[in-house]
């Protein structure tokens, strides 16, 4: 009988797997499958469970897709769009938390990723701190602004700041106030 620190290892290394496949082919796979198809394919290949209804809009509008496995929880979130030479760069976060039994603290993974005008994407960072910059040999860095409240509510840093520690806005939580406007507090 494996004890419950190998159990965890097992999950987690699942999910990573999963998340990658996700970032890379989790949004085509959706819209040509739906959620039942993606949720099939995720039990199948990675042995983890597709745990809330995707949220993945046709628009730049962010993407949402959450997986477990044994009280592990990876919600997993396009960010933002940069249109840049033809192709678009995607900023890609997954929020990982756990239940209490589960052993698992709060920690990220940022993914920057690339799509083709076939819609085909390959990860060109992971990363568990959050890089708003991917440099380029022989071209200007491609930035990911962080000056707006909706792109910081998306991050959530206030929640994982430990993810954050290179960036101040890590200490300020953004919320809904007063007309369903985005503050920081």
């Amino acid at each position: 009988m494996q004890d419950d620190t190998q159990l965890r290892t097992d999950a987690l290394a699942r999910l990573e797997k999963a998340a990658d496949w996700l970032v890379r082919d989790g949004v085509e796979y959706y819209r040509a499958n739906g959620a039942k198809g993606l949720k099939s394919h995720l039990i199948d290949h990675f042995l983890v469970n597709l745990w809330v209804t995707p949220v993945v809009p046709q628009d730049s509008s962010p993407v949402r897709l959450a997986i477990k496995s044994r009280g592990i929880n990876f919600d997993i979130n396009r960010i933002k769009i940069l249109p840049d030479k033809g192709r678009n760069y995607e900023l890609w976060m997954a929020q990982i938390s756990g239940q209490d039994w589960s052993g698992q603290e709060n920690s990220c993974r940022f993914y920057i990723v690339s799509e083709d005008d076939k819609k085909r994407r390959d990860i060109l960072l992971k990363t568990q701190h959050f890089k708003d910059r991917l440099k380029r040999a022989g071209e200007a860095d491609l930035v990911f602004p962080t000056d707006d409240l909706a792109t910081l509510y998306e991050l959530r840093a206030w929640k994982f700041a430990d993810c954050f520690s290179e960036y101040k806005f890590a200490e300020k939580e953004i919320y809904f106030g007063a007309g369903g406007k985005l503050q920081m507090k």
